[in-house]
């Protein structure tokens, strides 16, 4: 790549798994954000289906029902991200030349088969650069049951919880009931294992309540968490780099109502709010 050219990024976005509309508003905000005067950038949208396109529309100028978060689509024209000696280069799925080169990809995906190590694996497969974490910690940051047991081994506290798989469910859902009931009990929150927080979640604070929210988070994912509810507060803390790591200020995350939407999440609710906890920040200045 020449001094003079600038570094041309891939924005992938979309994705097959059912936060696919929050990852499309996460790709607006990076491409809102990202320097233009450093960064060429290149949106490609994942659609529903798998395919990847470079679309009629960019992230800001697709629309949805009020209330809702916008998806994809399906137009576009299909392409895919080869390796070449000279470089991963963009070309069109139908033939002919190709569309250029990336230098980089910048996953903005959400979910599975996205920001679960599949797509970083492919990546490095290929040998295209990408941003974000490698396969193995993007695999831990999804499994919630695997990143419990890390957590655990190296002496962090963990909320109570047990895991459930489908075919536990499917062969004995009163024996998962009663083992939930014994070392969780009452409220909890039940969640797929391996999706975000804000598809599949419920607060459960009756056994009618807990069977509907296993079965819910079923619909998502063949390995469900039963958590217990606890009160506390969220802090959230962003780190970037590799071996010398950085630090954002840490941040208290909280909610005004009970009930967490992925409208919400995404910045279009009302419910979510930061601040800086009186705690840390009275310890930082003293």
């Amino acid at each position: 790549m020449s001094e003079s050219r600038k570094v041309r990024v891939a924005i992938l976005y979309g994705g097959r798994s059912a936060e696919h509309e929050v990852s499309v508003v996460s790709a607006r905000s990076v491409m809102a954000a990202i320097d233009r005067s450093k960064y060429d950038v290149v949106p490609i949208a994942i659609t529903k289906a798998g395919r990847w396109t470079l679309p009629e529309k960019t992230p800001d100028e697709l629309e949805a029902p009020k209330g809702s978060l916008p998806g994809t689509g399906e137009d576009g024209t299909g392409v895919a991200l080869m390796r070449e000696p000279t470089g991963a280069e963009l070309k069109p799925l139908a033939g002919g030349a190709a569309m250029g080169a990336v230098d980089v990809v910048f996953p903005v995906l959400h979910g599975p088969y996205g920001e679960d190590g599949t797509v970083q694996g492919m990546l490095e497969l290929a040998d295209v650069a990408y941003v974000g974490a490698g396969v193995l910690a993007s695999a831990l940051g999804m499994d919630k049951e695997m990143q419990k047991q890390l957590f655990r081994s190296r002496g962090l506290p963990v909320v109570p919880y047990v895991h459930v798989h489908a075919e536990d469910w499917q062969r004995g859902a009163e024996s998962v009931m009663e083992l939930a009931a014994d070392e969780i009990g009452l409220p909890c929150f039940t969640k797929p294992a391996r999706l975000g927080s804000s598809i599949g979640v419920s607060r459960c604070t009756t056994p009618d309540e807990l069977r509907a929210g296993v079965e819910l988070a079923l619909q998502h994912d063949s390995k469900v968490l039963v958590e217990k509810a606890i009160a506390g507060r969220e802090l959230e803390c962003a780190v970037l780099g590799n071996d010398e790591p950085e630090a954002s200020i840490v941040r208290n995350a909280s909610t005004a109502s009970r009930r967490i939407s992925s409208v919400t999440l995404s910045g279009r609710g009302a419910g979510m709010r930061s601040s800086l906890p009186s705690s840390i920040y009275f310890a930082s200045k003293s």
